[in-house]
C-alpha cells in the first residue's frame, strides 16, 4: 500500500481548503455526517477504479447521502443484535433484582455478573468484526451496489478475506490518525476538531480504496486459476 500518496493527495488539490470546510460544517450538523459519509466513499471508489485521487467535488451531494444511508443502514442493521441484547440485560436483570427476596439477592447479583461478562465478550467481538467488514463497502456502495447485496455480511467477507492486512492497516493507521489530530483540534478549543475528522476520514478512505483495489485483484487473480 501507497501510505505516503494517502497523506499527500489532499493538498495536492488546488480546492482543498473549500472542500474540507463545507465537508467539515456537514459534520457540525450531525446528520450531514451522512454526507461526509457518502463523499468518502466516493472517494474509495476513484482510488479502487484507478482514477485521479483528487477530493470529490460537493455538486453530487444527493448521490453521497445516498450512498450514506446505504452504508449507514447497514451498519444499524447489523447492530441490532447487539442492540436488541443491550435491552435485554439492561430491563431483565433489574426485573430479576426487584421480584428476588432479600434472601436471594446474592445469587442474583451473582447471575447478572455472569450473564453480563458473556455479553460483554460477545459485543466486544461481535462490534470488532463489524468494524472490520463495514469499510469494505464504501466502494461498492459508491459504485451503487444494490442495497440487499451490501446488507449480506458474505458479500463484505469475500472482500476482507481477500486482503485482510490491507484493511486492517487502513483502520489502524486512520485510528492514530484520528487521535493525533482530534488532540490538536481539541488544543485549539475544539474548533479544528471537525476539520481534523474530515481529513482522518479521507485519509482512512484512501486507504480503504487502495485495500479493496487489491482485494479485487486477488479475488480476479483467484477466479481465473
Amino acid at each position: 500500500m501507497d501510505l505516503e500518496r494517502a497523506f499527500v493527495f489532499i493538498w495536492q488539490d488546488k480546492d482543498w481548503p473549500t472542500k474540507i470546510l463545507i465537508a467539515a460544517a456537514l459534520t457540525i450538523t450531525g446528520i450531514g455526517v451522512i454526507g461526509l459519509i457518502g463523499w468518502v466513499a466516493e472517494l474509495s471508489r476513484r482510488v479502487t477504479a484507478g482514477e485521479e485521487d483528487t477530493l470529490p467535488e460537493w455538486d453530487r451531494i444527493g448521490e453521497y447521502f445516498l450512498t450514506g444511508i446505504k452504508l449507514m443502514g447497514v451498519s444499524l442493521i447489523w447492530s441490532l443484535p447487539v442492540i436488541l441484547l443491550v435491552i435485554f440485560f439492561t430491563l431483565v436483570p433489574a426485573g430479576v433484582a426487584l421480584t428476588m427476596s432479600d434472601n436471594n439477592q446474592g445469587l442474583a447479583i451473582g447471575m447478572i455478573s455472569i450473564f453480563s461478562t458473556c455479553f460483554f465478550v460477545f459485543f466486544f467481538f461481535y462490534m470488532l468484526a463489524i468494524s472490520l467488514l463495514w469499510p469494505t463497502l464504501y466502494t461498492a456502495a459508491a459504485e451503487e451496489t444494490a442495497f440487499q447485496e451490501l446488507l449480506n455480511p458474505k458479500f463484505a467477507w469475500e472482500t476482507l478475506k481477500a486482503n485482510a492486512g490491507g484493511f486492517l492497516i487502513a483502520l489502524l493507521i486512520s485510528w492514530l490518525v484520528s487521535s493525533v489530530l482530534g488532540s490538536l483540534g481539541a488544543i485549539l478549543c475544539l474548533v479544528g476538531t471537525f476539520p481534523a475528522t474530515v481529513i482522518s476520514q479521507l485519509i482512512m478512505s484512501h486507504l480503504i480504496g487502495q485495500a479493496t483495489a487489491q482485494a479485487r485483484e486477488t479475488l480476479k487473480t483467484a477466479e481465473a486459476v
